[in-house]
């Protein structure tokens, strides 16, 4: 059974606020952790209590997501965007 990526609304507008190439990026590490968790044994990796928070950092934003395995859902929890560089002259 294979697991589904939800993002909320909130998430999904900071989501879509990124660069296109981020948000590309990020969409396909998601998708190939759904994917990983759908073909792993139930009892392989993450336990099966309650969800648990992972982060992905890409030029200095992260993803927030938990995994829930009772649920089998991949969930944006937030996106955080980093400072912008400061223009050096």
């Amino acid at each position: 059974m294979s697991y589904r990526i939800e993002v909320p609304t909130l998430a999904s507008q900071l989501f879509r606020s990124l660069s296109p190439h981020l948000v590309l990026h990020f969409g396909r590490q998601l998708a190939q952790i759904a994917a990983e968790l759908s073909r792993a044994e139930p009892s392989v990796g993450i336990a099966q209590g309650a969800p648990r928070q992972f982060r992905i950092e890409v030029e200095g934003c992260a993803l927030l997501y938990e995994i829930d395995r009772r649920a089998r859902t991949v969930s944006v929890v937030d996106v955080q965007q980093g400072e912008p560089a400061l223009a050096v002259w």
